[in-house]
């Protein structure tokens, strides 16, 4: 008024003794008409008008917060009623089953004993009333319809109707005419069995099984074997004549000249390989599967023993050929000697800032700070580990000079990402720098591996120096099962189960432990199936396709510890191909990323079309880098892929860079679902997502995606549902049009200044939403407690009563999440193991 502002400033807020900063995290400003369309940070002048809100967690109002109360404990009891009934009229007996007066299911009994299964939720700290309704009685022209119910059992423990717990409610099931349990249900009405909590406990735990020696003609490797033998017997003959192979490449030979044979078992052991087994067309249809209820382990290290102490817990081995960036000891990797202290529960330990180069970001050069680089540590077998400042990957090389004045260290390769003020950095390898236990080094000059152990005992079993890169290779084969086999200690770069030119294999049950990448599938490795292996601690990626290999499945694996050397890793990762089912896999632990596809645009031919992510458990990813997500799809060719993302349980999807200040940047660009770079055509519904460090889902520059029918719990102002920004490096490809955000349940652990965020987000459309603890952004959002049947303790499915079912929203297909989730979506139709 007359050129001078009425202006509001707000300093802080003070509740119950403690002062909140409007500049806090809690705090934000909805700026002008308060609607939730121009909401920014907290600040201290209100220069707009508006308001300015804290969304204050519990403990600031005084008391202990009373959480609620937890769910009743829940058991799938499986419930069998062996039952045949006569019909009358063309109609068979009915009836149903209900457990506390809930049905459960219901049946028509055929004319002979049957066993009708069916599956209830039960309290097994309770007892229940479990009731066989039988609700057609009638006779029809003199013929009497009957139900015989010749005894019930329920979670496994089998109940007799004339048991003393089992009574006879006649005709109307209403009390009045009750007797004792019996066979017939001549007059209608219902069996009652009074079933205690004896019946819902687990069954008494009985010894394993010895496990069914197989009956087909088959080769065997064992341990004790001799490849002079036949191999056709599983054990050594009495007087040492004959027995197994002792080698996988005499049983390859073997299964090649004989026609009838098909099958190797092999037997309990380690089998140290030193070089890789290539199944080509030659071996199509042939299997390698563990002998029953024995674990092999193929090995591709080698076993060193011959140590001496060097004093203080160090101790050294000659070596033929130098130790590289892995060594096992016990099934545990170790860790290779850098130059400043690390500490395994902090990432970001033993890193330190970098300057750039003297003329600027370079891929080829950094600076060092003061004197933590000196010219004793330029020596032969040095590495260096650099990390660009948005750690979106690592680069690991060897040093090509030191400038000790300048503080300048040349790459001898050069890194794609310029290496700009921020960028951090690791010195390895270096024999000097061995001072902490578990780590190791090379030591060229005297030819020896030094190892700083924790105690002694490691030198009778030995280390492991892994020297191999790949341990079962298929090159052009087709129909090959490997099933129920151990990988281990392959080297960090290296694929321990590589298919080339390989379709229609499965892969099935093995483990993969301390292994570089898992499984590879390449140059057009198609239609084959990965299900059901456990992969952990890995230097690399767990399992990864590219170069046209379509219509694999790869479901029910569990994949975790992933990226323990390199960190630019995912659980799975797919570039430049098609029609790949990626299924109920638990993934958890990634220095990057959970599931991610690549395509880098250009004329690299890797576009990625029409494959399916469902039903994956994801959590705790990007624990070591930035910009990345749980799940990831990266679309440079800007064209729609048809890709479905559906059903995934996501969380905890971190962040971790660092500034230009040389500090760390902690919850920095970590999202659930990522689309990144023009990825479009996109369907992302029905999946779960919380704690994503910045937002549940991400459209960078994308065109044409759908996200609806998701559900996100967000817990803080930075965190976001939906965040649609225009990627400017690309130019005019890289803004966002015509992407639609509709019919998602958002709800704020605490109250929030919004769930979105919009940067040059072009024509969009975000409505229809149900939010809570955030404002509405579309006309027709509605606010409203989603209603979680217990958010506190992890039941996020929906009330009866919940708003959504009103807005068209429905339900998480729970059951299906996860490996465990495998037989509810039905999967195991591609392939049901061997």
């Amino acid at each position: 008024m007359n050129g001078v502002d009425r202006n509001l400033f707000v300093k802080s807020i003070n509740i119950d003794g403690k002062t909140i900063a409007s500049t806090s995290d809690m705090a934000s400003y909805d700026k002008g008409p308060v609607d939730g369309k121009f909401v920014v940070a907290g600040q201290e002048g209100l220069d707009r008008g508006g308001a300015l809100t804290f969304g204050v967690p519990e403990e600031y109002f005084g008391g202990a917060y009373v959480p609620p109360p937890p769910p009743p404990p829940s058991k799938a009891v499986d419930i069998v009623v062996n039952a045949y009934g006569t019909s009358a009229g063309g109609q068979a007996a009915h009836f149903k089953l209900l457990v506390d007066g809930q049905v459960i299911g219901d049946a028509k009994a055929a004319a002979t004993t049957t066993g009708y299964k069916f599956t209830a939720d039960i309290d097994p700290t309770k007892a229940h009333t479990v009731q066989v309704w039988y609700d057609n009685d009638a006779s029809v022209n003199g013929v009497d319809r009957n139900l015989f119910v010749k005894s019930v059992s329920i979670n496994g423990h089998n109940v007799a109707v004339t048991d003393s717990i089992v009574t006879y409610d006649k005709g109307a099931v209403d009390g009045k005419d009750v007797v004792k349990g019996q066979e017939g249900l001549y007059w209608g009405g219902a069996l009652n069995i009074k079933a205690g909590t004896d019946l819902f406990s687990d069954t008494p735990a009985t010894q394993t099984p010895v496990p069914t020696a197989p009956t087909k003609s088959a080769f065997y490797v064992a341990a004790d074997g001799k490849d002079s033998w036949s191999g056709k017997l599983a054990a050594p003959n009495a007087d040492g004549t004959d027995g197994p192979f002792a080698s996988l490449e005499k049983a390859q030979a073997a299964m090649r000249a004989n026609s009838t044979i098909d099958t190797t078992y092999v037997r309990e052991g380690t089998y140290h390989l030193t070089k890789t087994l290539e199944l080509t067309s030659l071996d199509n249809g042939h299997s390698f599967q563990n002998y029953p209820g024995e674990k092999p382990v193929l090995s591709g290290g080698e076993v060193v023993k011959s140590f001496t102490s060097e004093g203080n817990g160090l101790y050294s081995a000659k070596l033929g050929t130098a130790s590289s960036l892995d060594l096992i000891v016990g099934d545990v990797r170790q860790h290779l000697a850098e130059k400043f202290a690390y500490d395994a529960a902090d990432v970001t330990s033993g890193w330190h800032f970098a300057d750039a180069a003297s003329g600027g970001p370079s891929g080829w050069s950094i600076r060092s700070h003061g004197t933590d680089v000196t010219a004793a540590d330029i020596q032969p077998g040095t590495l260096i580990q650099i990390m660009d400042a948005e750690r979106l990957g690592d680069t690991l090389g060897t040093i090509a000079s030191f400038n000790a004045s300048t503080r300048t260290i040349m790459l001898k390769n050069g890194a794609s990402l310029p290496f700009a003020e921020g960028t951090t950095y690791k010195l390895l390898n270096n024999a000097a720098y061995v001072d902490q236990a578990g780590e190791f080094a090379w030591r060229a000059s005297d030819g020896k591996l030094l190892y700083k152990a924790a105690s002694s005992g490691f030198a009778s079993s030995g280390v492991e120096v892994p020297r191999l890169d790949t341990l079962i290779k298929l090159n052009g084969a087709s129909n090959v099962t490997i099933d129920g086999l151990t990988f281990k200690n392959t080297t960090t770069g290296g694929d321990a189960l590589l298919l080339t030119k390989s379709s229609g294999n499965h892969i099935s049950d093995n483990s993969f432990l301390n292994v570089g990448t898992a499984i590879k599938l390449t140059a057009a490795s198609s239609n084959n199936d990965i299900a059901h292996n456990t992969l952990n601690h890995l230097a690399e990626s767990g399992i990864e396709m590219d170069g046209r290999s379509n219509g694999n499945s790869i479901y029910g694996n569990s994949i975790s510890n992933i990226g323990e050397v390199r960190k630019a890793v995912s659980g799975i990762i797919g570039t430049g191909v098609d029609n790949n089912l990626i299924s109920n896999n638990d993934i958890d632990h990634s220095a990057r990323y959970g599931i991610s596809f690549k395509d880098y645009g250009g004329t690299t031919n890797t576009v990625n079309h029409n494959n399916i992510i469902q039903f994956n458990h994801i959590s705790h990813t990007g624990l070591e880098t930035a910009d990345g997500g749980a799940i990831e799809i990266l679309g440079r060719s800007s064209v729609d892929t048809g890709m479905v993302i559906q059903g995934n349980w996501i969380e905890h999807a971190n962040g971790l860079a660092t500034s230009n200040q040389d500090t760390w940047l902690y919850g920095q660009k970590g999202f659930g679902i990522y689309l990144d770079d023009m990825a479009g055509g996109i369907t992302v519904k029905d999946n779960f997502i919380k704690d994503a460090d910045w937002a549940s889902v991400q459209i960078h520059g994308g065109d044409n995606n759908v996200v609806t029918n998701n559900f996100s719990v967000i817990a803080s102002n930075k965190e976001d549902f939906i965040r649609i920004e225009w990627q400017p490096v690309h130019g005019t490809a890289g803004d966002p049009h015509n992407n639609t955000i509709t019919k998602n349940v958002v709800m704020g652990t605490l109250p929030l200044d919004d769930y979105i965020e919009l940067l040059s987000a072009n024509d969009f459309v975000i409505d229809n939403n149900l939010v809570y603890n955030v404002p509405k952004y579309g006309d027709h959002d509605v606010i409203g407690k989603p209603m979680f049947n217990n958010a506190y303790w992890g039941d996020y499915s929906l009330l009866p009563t919940s708003p959504a079912f009103a807005m068209g929203i429905h339900d998480l297909a729970w059951a299906k999440m996860g490996a465990d989730g495998v037989a509810a979506v039905g999967l195991e139709h591609f392939w049901d193991g061997v």
